[in-house]
């Protein structure tokens, strides 16, 4: 059964990111939700993002383990998430 907490918490992360005018599109994989944000000058530049539990309650992260800081603090994730897809090629 997929997790609809996740689910809501990449629907805020997505609509912050939208804002700022970068894709952000999530599918369903399985049981988990994720969510891929992708560089608007660089289509080949993106990253998935999952929710996942963390010491200090929900967090976003990359698959892999990677943590983007906790979902109380979607700008900020959202802030590390663009420097990381414009840093990737620098």
């Amino acid at each position: 059964m997929a997790n609809h907490d996740d689910r809501a918490q990449l629907i805020q992360l997505a609509e912050v990111l939208k804002r700022r005018d970068w894709p952000a599109r999530i599918r369903q994989r399985g049981d988990r939700f994720t969510l891929t944000v992708t560089n608007p000058a660089d289509e080949e530049l993106n990253e998935s993002v999952v929710c996942s539990a963390s010491d200090n309650g929900l967090a976003y992260s990359v698959p892999g383990g990677q943590e983007l800081g906790p979902t109380a603090d979607v700008e900020k994730v959202a802030d590390r998430l663009q420097n990381m897809l414009r840093s990737v090629r620098a």
